[in-house]
């Protein structure tokens, strides 16, 4: 008999062997149990193969079954009785002459069923179960089970036990006898692709044994017989994919699964395709809006009327000062449409820098934060002045590390008050944060119908790609789409070009440029601006390079009365050239502290594993119920 999936495999020996290697994974698998097969075991399995002239098989199979406890009815045997050849061909082993005894008095009911390619025999009576060590004898006639070869010779291959009983066999013998002497005998056992071999002698009589089978290990047995005393060699084969005939891809044929599919890629074409018009509609209606006719980041004179129009982002000269009215948290958020964190910490360095607090470095990693208790006239704005309350709740000094765990709720209050602030002003159509939440949540959605439609489909064997290509490509889309969501109003993208322009002197400042003068004013000034845009390290060493130069020239600088540094001033300004990193390091720990939770900590663990094996359908497997 050809060999399939569900034991070791030899090398293939004719083409349709070959064929028969390769097809119809599912009919090798094994059934469902009604019951644990624990405490059950196969002490000795006996089967003889009498192979007829006509190229049939009766199969005698002699069980003894040990039944440790009395929670299983009898047993549950699958016999494969149909393979795939082709796409356009199965092969079938009819099965006919069943029969079932029990020399020990155990149930004998048989309840015939079909599994696909695999006819199952479940032996013994719902209403009654066994124990101790039943014998079972089970008889069954195959068809067409042999395979012509080239060389004068007929096989017949068979995987005799299956590799899908879920239960340890200790002794498995099979005897083989045909029309004429087997004049070459061969045996393998073990897991899926085995090369292990077991006892075979060849003769009128061929025997074969192998121990410790079952549980997954199969054992097939291969004998060969002269062509001569056969009267037919015959396959038994019909038309249609073994698909069809078994069903074992589910519901659908496969010429209706075809059918499906290509529906399945035309509606991910057709997602993917108003995805795409989708995009470009959205990113073209919600783009950003400019003042025409004027400069990057200049504003109409009151009362002039200035027409508007979306277009692409124009380049900007370089500013060298900061955008108008707008502080370093607003020029932020402006610059990439989110408030974060960055933008939080450039607001306390504004503060600093604006006299209403004095930051002193106390390690590494960590600052003091002081109150001025004289503030500066003037107005806060409403988001700064709740930062300030909040940072000073407890007292007039706070350090960086005590606002850990407890500061998150002030941080998002933070947030928001600068989104407030900006969509008062008229910077945005709408909150970023909400036009971005909003583009997100559709790509979840997405990505979510993306995973389901994947999973159903395979689940009735079609293609999931297919079917999961088109909201998987809309939810990328949407995310891409998130980023820059919110649009700005013509106002929002005069600052923007303004924030963009002073961004760009930061990054190309250079120290011959800026008069000593000036420089410790803009030092500080601009230095807020420097951390929310990622700067303030090169920002500080190009006015240290200044206050150098300065001070070679007799024109001593100082260092700023809003910062003390790790380990005091020593030596002012120009000898103080980490500065900048600092700041950058109070940025990033203040991203953090204010932004921590209390931990939890816990864990779960799983643990598992498995597998199949297969290689010969012949045999099947089987298990108690």
């Amino acid at each position: 008999m050809s060999r399939l999936r569900g034991a070791p495999t030899p090398s293939a020996r004719t083409a349709l062997g070959a064929a028969a290697a390769v097809a119809l994974v599912a009919m090798s698998a094994a059934p469902a149990q009604a019951a644990s097969n624990d405490n059950i075991r196969i002490t000795n399995y006996d089967i003889r193969y009498d192979v007829g002239a006509d190229g049939g098989v009766d199969v005698t199979e002699n069980l003894d079954v040990r039944f440790s406890d009395s929670s299983h009815h009898g047993l549950d045997r699958i016999v494969i009785t149909g393979q795939g050849v082709s796409d356009t061909q199965h092969r079938e082993y009819p099965m006919t002459n069943v029969s079932v005894t029990s020399s020990t008095g155990a149930p004998t009911q048989l309840q015939r069923s079909r599994d696909g390619g695999a006819e199952r025999l479940r032996i013994g009576s719902p209403n009654r179960t066994v124990y101790g060590t039943q014998h079972y004898t089970l008889k069954y006639h195959l068809a067409g089970v042999v395979n012509k070869q080239s060389n004068s010779s007929t096989e017949f291959l068979i995987n005799a036990t299956g590799n899908d009983w879920k239960i340890p066999i200790d002794t498995a013998r099979v005897t083989v006898k045909g029309p004429g002497a087997v004049s070459r005998a061969k045996c393998w056992y073990g897991e899926k692709n085995s090369k292990q071999e077991c006892r075979a002698t060849p003769g009128t009589e061929a025997s074969f044994s192998a121990n410790n089978v079952g549980n997954g290990r199969g054992m097939t047995i291969d004998a060969d017989l002269p062509t001569s005393v056969f009267t037919n060699t015959a396959p038994i084969l019909k038309d249609g994919s073994a698909e069809d005939a078994f069903g074992v891809n589910g519901p659908l044929t496969s010429s209706q699964r075809q059918a499906v599919n290509i529906g399945g890629g035309a509606l991910a074409a057709a997602l993917a395709g108003l995805g795409g018009l989708w995009f470009v509609r959205d990113r073209r209606r919600n783009a950003d809006e400019r003042y025409s006719g004027i400069a990057p980041g200049q504003l109409p004179a009151p009362g002039q009327e200035v027409p508007v129009e979306r277009t692409r982002e124009p380049e900007v000269a370089v500013r060298f000062e900061p955008p108008n009215d707008a502080t370093a948290g607003l020029a932020g958020l402006v610059i990439d449409r989110r408030a974060d964190n960055r933008d939080v910490a450039g607001t306390i360095v504004d503060l600093a820098v604006r006299g209403y607090l004095r930051m002193e470095q106390v390690d590494k990693s960590d600052w003091l934060l002081i109150s001025n208790p004289q503030p500066p006239a003037g107005q806060l704005l409403a988001y700064e002045a709740d930062l300030l309350n909040a940072l000073f709740s407890d007292g007039s000094q706070v350090c960086l590390s005590d606002l850990k765990n407890h500061f998150a709720g002030h941080l998002a209050n933070a947030k928001e008050g600068i989104e407030d602030e900006a969509v008062a002003r008229g910077w945005f159509k709408q909150r970023p944060s909400a036009s971005e939440a909003g583009a997100k949540g559709l790509a979840s959605l997405f990505a979510v119908l993306a995973v389901v439609s994947f999973f159903a489909a395979n689940h009735f064997h079609l293609n999931g790609f297919l079917f999961g290509a088109g909201f998987a490509i809309v939810a990328v889309l949407a995310l891409v789409r998130s980023k820059n969501a919110a649009a700005r109003t013509p106002v929002g993208s005069a600052v923007y070009d303004q924030t963009r322009g002073f961004e760009l002197y930061l990054k190309t400042a250079e120290a011959k440029q800026i008069k000593f003068e000036e420089a410790e004013q803009i030092f500080s000034r601009y230095m807020p601006y420097a951390v929310v845009l990622g700067l303030a390290d090169r920002w500080a060493k190009v006015l240290g390079q200044v206050a150098a130069a300065a001070q070679a020239q007799g024109y001593p600088m100082v260092m700023p009365y809003w910062y003390v540094p790790y380990g005091g001033f020593g030596g002012g300004f120009g000898g103080f050239d980490n500065f900048g990193a600092s700041m950058e390091a109070f940025s990033d720990a203040a991203s953090s502290a204010l932004s921590s939770t209390p931990g939890s900590s816990g864990g779960s663990g799983f643990s598992g594993g498995g597998g199949f094996s297969g290689g010969g359908i012949s045999g099947g497997g089987g298990g108690g119920w």
